[in-house]
């Protein structure tokens, strides 16, 4: 990719608001890596963050100004989805 793309690219505000989007979306991802990190065991930790990155996706899909479209949403329904379905489990 030339420079002139690079450039073309770094000064389109479509290109920023979707890095937002992401940074957004995968905060509380990155905070749930940092608190499992370690020898412990931490399911309990891990439960209840789950259920707090449901609840950010949820909030962030049905905010009206955050304009996440259909396509993102359903990856990260069915990503969670999968991740999700690795913590429960019914005996």
């Amino acid at each position: 990719m030339g420079a002139i793309k690079v450039k073309h690219i770094i000064h389109d505000d479509k290109f920023w608001a979707r890095c937002k989007i992401i940074m957004t979306l995968t905060k509380p991802l990155f905070i749930a890596m940092h608190m499992f990190n370690g020898s412990q065991p931490k399911i309990g930790i891990t439960y209840i963050t789950m259920l707090k990155v449901n609840a950010h996706f949820k909030q962030m899909k049905d905010h009206p100004s955050f304009g996440m479209g259909e396509e993102m949403v359903v990856c990260l329904e069915m990503n969670f989805t999968l991740r999700w379905d690795l913590i429960v489990i019914d005996f």
